[in-house]
Parts: structure tokens; C-alpha cells; sequence
């Protein structure tokens, strides 16, 4: 979550008059932190957004607005069932991802995509953005993620170790992401 909403953030004016109608929800990670979080509108691109990419269209999988807390262990289960099916499966956060997804397609893969830094009047410290109540809301946001990856690190290769992944990709993205916001 605090990958897009800072990716979002370094989207210029010019890049989003060609995005159309999409640029009005990209427009929303302008604000601060804690309020993008709470946001209905972008509630389909972060509430546990990896358990709605698998059941889309679910019944309890709303298309606007957040998914009910009191449906998460019900989703997860059927998510990990739906992940068991697919031939590929892995973790962005495997360093070994895109060998292991260019060994299963048997092509390579340029590196791309990579977020740059913010533009100054979107900048603010991350460690101002991160307030209690925008701690809430990730944590919220992401109620099943933990159980999400653990089921993609157990469809993962045998030797992929999950929980090193899920330390080395807090690590890194605490290292990663004040940098982009540095004044």
C-alpha cells in the first residue's frame, strides 16, 4: 500500500491527462497518508487487495468500499484455494522472483517500472505520514496479507523461506520508502 501510494504520488499532471478517468483515483495518494488509507474510492486497490485479485467478482468482495473484517478467515481459505490452483505462484518480495517467473515462462525479463523519486510538493516525512491512525489503517487494510503470503510462500518453490521474506521486505521497504519522500 505504501508502494502505490507513493508510486501514485509521483504521477505528474502530464502523465495523468493520458490516463483519462483513472487519473481521478490516482489524484486521491496527493493527500496524506492516513486519509488515502480511509478512502472509499481506492478501497478496491488497497483492502487486501491481493484476497480481491484472486475471488473477483465475490459476493463479499465489494466493489466499492471495504471489504467486512468478519468475512477475512472465510476469503483467505478460499483465496488459498484458488492460489493452489494456479501452475506459477511466488512473492514480489522473493529476491528470486523473476528468475524463478522467466525459468517458469522460459523467457527473460527486463527490469522495469521503478518508482521514482516524489515531486517536492507531494513530499512530506514518511515518519509524519505514519501516525497512529494511519498505522490503524495499514494494518486494517491489510488484515489477511500475512495469511495471504504465507499461502503464496507455501505454493512458492520448496525453498523459498516465507517468514525471511516477509522480515527482508519490511526491512527493505522502511529503507526504501523515506528515501523517496526526502525533501
Amino acid at each position: 500500500m505504501l508502494s502505490r501510494w507513493l508510486y501514485w504520488r509521483t504521477q505528474s499532471e502530464e502523465n495523468l491527462a493520458r490516463w483519462g478517468t483513472w487519473a481521478r483515483i490516482v489524484r486521491h495518494a496527493r493527500r496524506p497518508l492516513a486519509e488515502f488509507l480511509a478512502c472509499e474510492e481506492v478501497a478496491w486497490q488497497l483492502d487486501n487487495y491481493y484476497v480481491r485479485a484472486m475471488l473477483w467478482p465475490h459476493r463479499k468482495v465489494p466493489d466499492n468500499g471495504f471489504i467486512d473484517r468478519q468475512h477475512d478467515r472465510t476469503l483467505v481459505r478460499q483465496a488459498a484455494a484458488r492460489l493452489k490452483r494456479l501452475d506459477f505462484a511466488d512473492v514480489m518480495e522473493n529476491p528470486r522472483f523473476l528468475s524463478n517467473l522467466e525459468k517458469w515462462i522460459g523467457r527473460h525479463y527486463p527490469r522495469f517500472n521503478e518508482t521514482t523519486p516524489v515531486p517536492a510538493e507531494f513530499k512530506s516525512a514518511l515518519h509524519d505520514e505514519l501516525t497512529p491512525l494511519a498505522l490503524g489503517l495499514l494494518e486494517a487494510r491489510d488484515a489477511v496479507g500475512p495469511r495471504a503470503m504465507d499461502d503464496a510462500g507455501a505454493a512458492a518453490p520448496p525453498d523459498t523461506d516465507v517468514e525471511g521474506l516477509r522480515e527482508r521486505a519490511l526491512i527493505g521497504n522502511v529503507a526504501r520508502h523515506p528515501w523517496l519522500m526526502i525533501a
